[in-house]
């Protein structure tokens, strides 16, 4: 079902759409997006339709997430790899900021 949903003339208006929306790569924030992506994929439960579950990408990052989800893995959007200036990590879901605060441990 999915595959063929992309190739809809409604799928076509509601990736124009989020790009237009958000036209820069939601993933690296530097590259122009070129792909509306669903980020929950349909076939693990995603809604088709809803603008919450989408998400604008470039090629690079659309390609390195869907080889992620075929392979198993989470896909860490390179905005949150690495670390901040003060050691903290960027990603959000990374274990220090689970738990008590750092001076409490």
């Amino acid at each position: 079902m999915s595959n063929r949903f992309y190739g809809t003339a409604n799928w076509q208006r509601i990736a124009a759409r989020q790009l237009a929306r958000k036209p820069i790569c939601e993933g690296c924030e530097t590259a122009p997006a070129t792909l509306a992506d669903h980020i929950v994929p349909i076939r693990q439960g995603g809604a088709m339709r809803d603008a919450a579950n989408l998400q604008s990408l470039c090629r690079q990052c659309h390609a390195e997430k869907t080889g992620a989800e075929k392979a198993g893995r989470s896909w860490t959007p390179p905005k949150h790899r690495g670390a901040y200036s003060d050691g903290s990590p960027r990603d959000p879901n990374h274990p220090w900021f689970t738990g008590p605060p750092p001076g409490e441990r």
